[in-house]
């Protein structure tokens, strides 16, 4: 298709082609605005090269647009040396997370001196490999860059979090991981991007995992609480918990995840330490012969032990104490009133109160004739004062009565 033939009113008789006017109006325009215009061009792993900048550049860099254009380190060359790393690592993010492009820092003139400049752009992600950011540089006069900019505050703690940032592909490629990545795996993350995500996760924990991923292709819902066991660079492993987003294209579709990685390594050895003692408190608990019950505040119970079910011929249920007595068969030691609920021991151990050496008559099917036995209770008080429920402990004193 030939080009449009358009008519310049500003020169009179001329006939150009319509690139050619664009391009030179692009070039009138851009002459007369402080502000550069540039386009970035990027594959789904870094940026690849600064395919347009305008020439208005000369003008506020001294440095001639074609000496930008091309390779992206005929840019990063004119970044200040300490604010490089910063460029790099902002636009490496976008990038990989799909989100438009916010970059603040110094680029250094000929004759030695530096300007502040702003850059922003919009991400414009074609269905193709291809990425592109289309934006402005902006000078910036406030030399508080950081107080300006929140893009360049988001990164810098992205980039310092104690927890790890990430993103990869659908297939499982890693694009990006944020250095904490290194100290709780030990890999350098350029020996782990661009391979896959799952040769870091212990074999048994992989079904578990395609099955999240799949369920986050399904919805386009992001996803939280995964925990896996990942393999550590020493060949041990630790446990991490890990929250999901799904990166979409302009079309909806699913064509990226994002997340965020926590160790949890040392609360999963305190819960299996605890585990372990709770393992040992249960064992001690069904070995004794006397009955004991804890409920919370909420007369929920918390315990209910072996002798405990055999005393009252039953477990624990999700009754309250207004139940308690015929559900169990507790009377008043007259054999035939039933103890009001607010009046059994362990309604009172809950309130509050402390109670000792109560006798109760217990009667239900398992035991036809009546068992008696002698209650004491306490309440739970934490470590701050609260009060958290109540304990009673109940021996059976049939052959002594």
């Amino acid at each position: 298709m030939e080009d449009l033939v358009l008519i310049d009113p500003s020169i009179s008789g001329t006939i150009q082609t319509g690139s050619e006017y664009i391009e030179k109006q692009l070039q009138q325009i851009s002459q007369k605005i402080s502000t550069i215009i540039y386009q970035i061009v990027a594959d789904k792993q870094r940026a690849n090269a600064c395919s347009f900048i305008s020439p208005n550049c000369d003008s506020i860099l001294a440095v001639k647009s074609s000496q930008l254009q091309g390779d992206i380190h005929k840019l990063i060359s004119i970044i200040h040396p300490e604010d490089q790393k910063s460029f790099q690592d902002s636009l490496n993010f976008a990038i990989h997370s799909l989100q438009n492009w916010h970059w603040s820092g110094r680029l250094t003139l000929p004759n030695g001196e530096f300007k502040w400049f702003q850059a922003i752009s919009e991400i414009d992600q074609a269905l193709t490999d291809k990425i592109i950011f289309n934006g402005l540089l902006i000078p910036i006069t406030n030399p508080k860059v950081h107080d300006v900019n929140s893009a360049a505050n988001f990164h810098y703690l992205v980039e310092n979090a104690n927890d790890i940032i990430y993103s990869f592909d659908t297939q499982g490629i890693i694009t990006y991981l944020s250095p904490h990545f290194t100290e709780v795996f030990g890999y350098p993350t350029s020996d782990v991007i661009g391979n896959s995500f799952f040769t870091l996760i212990h074999p048994h924990d992989l079904r578990k995992c395609y099955s999240f991923l799949n369920c986050l292709l399904k919805t386009g819902e992001k996803k939280l609480g995964l925990e896996l066991k990942c393999q550590l660079k020493d060949k041990s492993f630790c446990w991490c918990k890990t929250n999901i987003s799904p990166i979409k294209n302009q079309t909806g579709s699913v064509v990226a995840f994002q997340g965020i990685l926590h160790d949890i390594s040392e609360y999963k050895l305190m819960e299996s330490s605890l585990q372990q003692q709770t393992n040992i408190l249960q064992m001690i608990l069904d070995k004794m012969s006397e009955a004991v019950v804890v409920a919370d505040e909420q007369e929920t119970f918390l315990v209910f032990n072996a002798a405990a079910k055999r005393i009252f011929g039953n477990g624990a249920t999700e009754t309250k104490s207004q139940q308690w007595s015929q559900q169990y068969g507790l009377f008043l030691p007259d054999q035939v009133t039933p103890i009001a609920g607010p009046d059994l021991p362990l309604t009172r151990a809950v309130r509050g109160e402390t109670v000792d050496n109560v006798e109760i008559f217990v009667r239900h099917a398992q035991a036809p004739d009546g068992l008696w036995v002698l209650v004491s209770g306490r309440p739970l008080i934490d470590a701050r004062g609260v009060l958290q429920g109540g304990v009673v402990v109940c021996r059976d004193i049939t052959e002594r009565k």
